[in-house]
Parts: structure tokens; C-alpha cells; sequence
């Protein structure tokens, strides 16, 4: 049975907590909370196991995300192809989620992060979070009231394509998701 590492990016503090910056600890928290399962501090991160399953909430702040991954990816010797990234992407509506194998940062610092430390053949999974006027602003606001029920819809969605990402083939699962 291969073992995965799902990386959700994000920033670490109260202060970050429910901003649209992240939502890959929020899908995390959520696959936790549900598998009743608990993070503990490793690898410069925050990590919880489920079966052959590792979630990993890096706590290098965003721009250096990368460094937890490699120590993450390097002692629970996991391969690339098995390495799922999940982020937020303000050029995805919320409520909506992409999936992709491979390919640039995007801009996004926190995947440039793992691009620079482990390579560029990793899994993405980009959750949108919709367009803000002043970017660097905007991914650090808190999602409002009426934009929980998007929020939540996308976070469902992202659970679901995890486990799918682990039981079916990639362009299969991006097919059913995109």
C-alpha cells in the first residue's frame, strides 16, 4: 500500500485563523476532526497519521512551506508522485476546486516554496477562494458570513478528491473533479 502526504498550506496563528490564505489547514482540520485524529509537532510542521495517510500542516509560515515538506517527504520516505498540495488559488470561484499533476507556482509563494525544496512533480489541489482587489491583502482576509456555505461546499469537495486522488488514477480523478 503506497503511503501519500497531504500538504495543506497555510499560515500558522490565531490571527490566520478562517483566512482564505488557509484553506489547506482547514481541509486538514477537517479530515482530523472527522477520523477523530490528532496533529502532533514534527518536521517543522504539524502532522497526523491515518492509516497510510499522512497529513501535514507545515508551520514555516507560507513563503517557506517547502522545508516542512522535504523533512516531511525525506523521513517517511514518500515519493513525489504521492505528495498532494493543497492551496488556496484566487483565480478559482469559491465553492470550486482544480486538480492538477504538475506545473508552475502560479504566483502562489507557498507552492514556489515546494517547487524550490522538493521538485515540481508533485499533486495540486487548488481551492478557490475568488478574486480580492489587493492580492496580498486579500488571501489574509477572514471569509465572511455568507461565504461559509461556499467555503464549506469547496472543503467537502477537497476531502473528497483526496480520497479519490489515493484510489483512482489522476486523470480520472481530475476528470470527475475539474
Amino acid at each position: 500500500m503506497d503511503k501519500w502526504l497531504f500538504v495543506g498550506l497555510g499560515n500558522p496563528g490565531n490571527q490566520y485563523l478562517m483566512t482564505r490564505h488557509n484553506v489547506g489547514f482547514m481541509c486538514l482540520d477537517r479530515i482530523a476532526k472527522h477520523e477523530s485524529i490528532e496533529f502532533k509537532r514534527v518536521y517543522e510542521g504539524e502532522i497526523a497519521e491515518l492509516s497510510n495517510k499522512y497529513l501535514l500542516k507545515p508551520q514555516t509560515y507560507m513563503n517557506d512551506s517547502g522545508r516542512s515538506v522535504r523533512k516531511a517527504k525525506e523521513a517517511l520516505g514518500i515519493e513525489n508522485k504521492n505528495i498532494v498540495v493543497i492551496y488556496d488559488d484566487m483565480d478559482i470561484e469559491l465553492g470550486k476546486i482544480k486538480i492538477r499533476g504538475k506545473g508552475s507556482s502560479g504566483g502562489h509563494n507557498g507552492v514556489q516554496s515546494c517547487l524550490d525544496k522538493i521538485g515540481d512533480d508533485f499533486i495540486r489541489l487548488r481551492v478557490g477562494i475568488g478574486r480580492g482587489d489587493i492580492a496580498k491583502n486579500y488571501v489574509l482576509e477572514k471569509f465572511r458570513k455568507n461565504e461559509f456555505p461556499l467555503l464549506d461546499e469547496a472543503l467537502n469537495k477537497a476531502v473528497e478528491a483526496l480520497q479519490d486522488i489515493t484510489q483512482i488514477d489522476l486523470q480520472k480523478v481530475m476528470t470527475k473533479h475539474n
